[in-house]
């Protein structure tokens, strides 16, 4: 969730370097790191999103904590992941809570 976070990071944090952390990713995953970091950020804001815990707190709040500058690049992607919006996501959750 930190937006510092890179390749270089992980692949300081794996002991290793960036050409074998990235073909690890893109043999593991079918894609490349920066997509495997927007679907773990994603997954964490739908966490977040479907909480109680976070349920004053504004999309922006969630995008920011989860690692995103911009909050239109947020939704781009959690559009691109989940198929809505955070909005619509947050209302659905919050209906299937209370059922």
């Amino acid at each position: 969730c930190d937006k510092e976070f890179c390749l270089q990071r992980l692949a300081k944090l794996a002991h290793s370097n960036t050409k074998y952390v990235s073909a690890a990713i893109s043999t593991m995953s079918q894609g490349n790191f920066k997509n495997l970091l927007n679907e773990y950020r994603i997954r964490e804001a739908c966490r977040r999103l479907a909480s109680d815990q976070y349920a004053a707190y504004t999309i922006q709040h969630v995008a920011e904590t989860v690692g995103y500058v911009s909050v239109n690049n947020f939704i781009v992607q959690f559009k691109r992941n989940t198929g809505m919006t955070p909005s619509l996501f947050r209302r659905n959750a919050k209906e299937e809570n209370a059922r």
